[in-house]
């Protein structure tokens, strides 16, 4: 009897000690380990440790804030996400709000819930849904021409480019009940009208790869970007178009390719699986142009320039992630490549034509920032008239809602200071009452801390509704930016909402107004 209770008690405290590890282990890892910033396995930024409270509204929020932060760094975190990752993977079940499950073990960027945006929209791209309305077409057209009219003038050669969706390249391997709701995409919307009524060269990557999927995989089952085939045959295409604008200039070449290994992509993390490598066709640089980088140790994201001895052009990039594989090709057949990833401001085209003088700029896009059309008027050559205009809105208390991205630290009658606690702040304004045949101007002067941009959006009707096709953007300097942006003239509705910075940071705003234009008589009207 006796030896029986020994081992009752024995077996007791083993399994006590294996509960209060189990409860006290994740407490003292994640009080032992260093704070991360960032989750690998879902790819987005953790909650920081909230400093001590300064005033009563900061003592009621931080019950909320610790709790966030604690559930993003309790110990072993990222090993029970992609453990539970995993298994909903197993068992059929997408692991992630931004990935679909496609057929023979494909995997598609994108989210099925109502409203989904946070990579764009590429499920609604493959269902042809998010569409050009015929006034953002025209718009879309007006920003190209008149980019390349800019830079025609002063002796630049532009080429728009599209990178297609892996949905449009696989819709085969995707799921079966994702199918168009229209025979035409945004894309096909968009170099429909642009060969029809402009003269801008729009490069559409789909044909090219659709015809190279023949010969091999040209994007990643587990990524949603092309592989170094795919880019391969791009950057082939992309030289053709060149050739097309400046004869002469190089030779449009397929650059040999030897079996090697890559580790997978982004995807691959979304779906919480651990990194590895898997055999797949990798560039053979052998015996080509070894491109220096300056400046030396620049990340992708930086502003930096390769050259090749062996080149001729001078080439300005405007680009996203889908570079990213283009670059060490195209970095070895140009003197010069300056890559910026963002979108073309003309603020940075000007100060890069100005110390670069290049011969070529390059817009590359993705096919899910479609149907957005930028605003073209920067690049128009006029000045802005503003004698008897007539002022429509001025900001005052009262008149403006916040979201909870935006904490109002002082608001006087003429400032307006502001913190962004998190990412995409944003300002309603009231609704305004605005002629549909109006020209009007929004004023916009701030000082800011860092480097960001802001975002002003314009509903289409008499409804609060906004969306990433109408939206005017402008990069944010460093200090004091004194903004005036004209609204579009066809498709403005009643409401705008500005987004005065792209992340965390402190605004002042000086002034926030409308304004209408004075109309002008025709000549001989």
């Amino acid at each position: 009897m006796s030896g029986k209770r020994k081992m009752y008690r024995l077996q007791a405290g083993l399994l006590t000690i294996m509960f209060l590890a189990g409860i006290f282990a994740p407490l003292l890892k994640g009080l032992l380990e260093p704070d991360a910033s960032i989750s690998a396995r879902e790819k987005r930024s953790l909650a920081a440790l909230p400093e001590r409270p300064g005033s009563l509204a900061d003592v009621q929020r931080y019950p909320r804030r610790f709790d966030d932060y604690y559930a993003d760094h309790f110990g072993f975190r990222e090993t029970l996400v992609s453990w539970y990752k995993q298994l909903k993977y197993a068992l059929g079940d997408a692991p992630s709000a931004d990935v679909i499950l496609g057929r023979n073990g494909w995997v598609f960027l994108g989210g099925i819930a109502k409203g989904y945006t946070k990579y764009a929209d590429p499920v609604g791209d493959a269902r042809h849904v998010n569409r050009y309305t015929p006034e953002t077409l025209a718009a879309m057209a007006n920003y190209l021409v008149a980019v390349k009219n800019w830079l025609a003038v002063r002796g630049v050669r532009y080429l728009f480019v599209v990178a297609p969706n892996k949905h449009s390249i696989y819709p085969e391997n995707l799921p079966p009940w994702l199918v168009p709701e229209y025979p035409d995409s945004a894309l096909d919307q968009l170099l429909a009208y642009v060969r029809e009524h402009t003269d801008v060269p729009v490069l559409d990557l789909r044909p090219v790869l659709l015809r190279a999927k023949e010969h091999g995989e040209v994007y990643y089952y587990h990524d949603s970007h092309w592989n170094w085939l795919g880019a391969n045959h791009a950057q082939q295409a992309i030289r053709e178009e060149i050739e097309k604008l400046i004869p002469g200039s190089l030779d449009a070449t397929l650059f040999p390719m030897k079996k090697g290994q890559e580790r997978e992509g982004d995807l691959h993390a979304f779906l919480g699986m651990l990194p590895r490598m898997r055999p797949a066709l990798v560039p053979d640089f052998k015996g080509d142009c070894q491109p220096r980088l300056e400046p030396p140790g620049a990340a992708p994201r930086d502003v930096h320039s390769q050259y090749c001895d062996r080149g001729r052009l001078q080439v300005l990039v405007y680009r996203d992630s889908f570079f990213s594989h283009l670059e060490p090709y195209l970095s070895r057949v140009f003197a010069r490549l300056t890559s910026i990833w963002t979108k073309v401001d003309k603020t940075s085209l000007q100060a890069q034509l100005d110390k670069n003088k290049p011969d070529l700029v390059i817009e590359e896009w993705v096919e899910r920032n479609l149907p957005m059309a930028p605003d073209a008027s920067p690049f128009l050559e006029t000045r802005l008239d503003l004698s008897n205009a007539q002022s429509i809105y001025t900001m005052a208390r009262g008149d403006l809602r916040f979201n909870a991205r935006i904490r109002v630290l002082s608001f006087t009658a003429t400032k307006l200071v502001l913190e962004s606690i998190g990412n995409d702040p944003y300002m309603q304004l009231p609704r305004l009452s605005l002629a549909p045949d109006g020209a009007y101007v929004m004023h916009i002067r701030l000082r800011v801390e860092k480097k960001s941009g802001l975002e002003v959006y314009y509903s289409a009707g008499d409804s609060p509704e906004f969306s990433a096709a109408r939206v005017l953007k402008r990069p944010l300097t460093p200090g004091e930016n004194d903004i005036w942006l004209r609204l579009p003239a066809q498709g403005l509705g009643s409401y705008l909402r500005l987004d005065p910075i792209w992340a965390e940071g402190r605004v002042e705003l000086d002034a926030l107004e409308v304004l209408r234009l004075a109309s002008r008589k025709k000549a001989g009207g």
